[in-house]
């Protein structure tokens, strides 16, 4: 966001180092050469050589959609679990949609935020989508539209998220102070709280992380997501390109 006098306000205090990096990031650029700047500057993963073949491991049908669960492996990282909607009863292809998932500061659900499972659905989650998505589930809505749509959790949400017991002791202890703190008050925390206390802090280390190894929260999402697009597109039941 810029200040009134074109200063970007998230550079306040870096004066100067714009004009002091090797290449400039607001230069004017064609736009057929958008994407490609776009992947290089988020450092975004090569995509696989072939598309992944998900594995399905459960169907269900719920309020006039039919679902897959699918797992594939995203090539880094823990699998990637996803769920496949569609109308209910229908076997033609339909337009496909890859619905992704807010961030929203709940890391321990990812696609369940956005459409509904084989199960009851989450207190926490229930809350999460009255105050965010109208009370709604986006993809399942879509699905009900006559979509195809997949839904996949994110790199760090859900089925992709980095486990409590693999970040570091500094990340652990912030949070043992903050669930020492709650607990103190009386609140009773269940194990999505548990883990998004640790996923918070654990989230700037992460992406400092990712930025030395020369890709970014962006570059690993935007992986994840064009995989997801790819199995998506090569599936038959998905109509168009």
């Amino acid at each position: 966001m810029a200040e009134p006098d074109g200063t970007l306000r998230d550079l306040r205090g870096m004066e100067g180092l714009v004009s002091a990096l090797p290449t400039t990031p607001f230069a004017p650029i064609e736009p057929t050469r958008i994407p490609a700047a776009l992947a290089s500057t988020l450092g975004v993963p090569v995509l696989p050589r072939h598309v992944p073949e998900p594995a399905e491991t459960d169907r269900w049908t719920r309020d006039g959609v039919d679902a897959l669960a699918l797992r594939w492996d995203a090539g880094f990282g823990p699998a990637t679990d996803a769920w496949l909607l569609r109308p209910a009863g229908e076997t033609a292809p339909l337009p496909g949609v890859a619905a992704l998932h807010c961030h929203g500061g709940m890391k321990y659900f990812g696609k369940e935020k956005i459409a509904d499972g084989p199960g009851d659905t989450h207190p926490q989650v229930a809350a999460f989508r009255a105050q965010c998505y109208d009370g709604r589930p986006l993809a399942s809505d879509l699905a009900r539209a006559g979509f195809s749509v997949l839904v996949p959790d994110a790199f760090g949400w859900g089925s992709r998220r980095v486990a409590a017991s693999d970040m570091p002791t500094k990340v652990t202890r912030a949070a043992r102070f903050e669930l020492d703190r709650r607990a103190s008050a009386g609140e009773d925390i269940d194990e999505p709280t548990r883990y998004d206390i640790h996923a918070g802090f654990h989230e700037d280390v992460l992406a400092k992380t990712l930025g030395v190894l020369g890709t970014s929260w962006g570059g690993v999402i935007a992986h994840g997501d064009l995989v997801a697009i790819d199995i998506l597109r090569a599936r038959p039941d998905s109509a168009g390109d």
